[in-house]
C-alpha cells in the first residue's frame, strides 16, 4: 500500500510525500500525484521518500521521468530520503 500526499507548503514550494510501498499496482496513484504538481505552477518540488518502505522499478521510473519533466518546466526539483532505510 502507498501513501501519496500533495501539499504546498507555506514556505512556496510543493512537498510530494510518498509512504508504504510503491511497486507496479501503485503506479497510478504516483502518476496522479505528479500530474497534479505538473499542472500546478511553477513552484519548486520537493519529492519526500523517506516513508518508504518498499520502491520497486516502476516507482523508480515515475519518479525519475517526473523530475525530469518538472526540470523541463524550468522547476527547482530535490529528492529526499533518509540516510538509513529501504530507499
Amino acid at each position: 500500500m502507498v501513501e501519496v500526499e500533495v501539499v504546498q507548503q507555506p514556505e512556496g514550494y510543493v512537498l510530494v510525500r510518498l509512504a508504504g510501498e510503491i511497486d507496479m499496482s501503485h503506479r497510478a496513484e504516483v502518476q496522479k500525484a505528479f500530474d497534479e504538481v505538473l499542472v500546478a505552477g511553477r513552484a519548486a518540488v520537493v519529492v519526500d521518500l523517506c516513508d518508504l518502505r518498499f520502491l520497486g522499478v516502476a516507482g523508480i521510473d515515475r519518479i525519475d521521468v517526473a523530475v525530469a519533466e518538472l526540470r523541463g518546466q524550468g522547476r527547482s526539483v530535490r529528492v529526499v530520503c533518509a540516510d538509513r532505510g529501504a530507499v
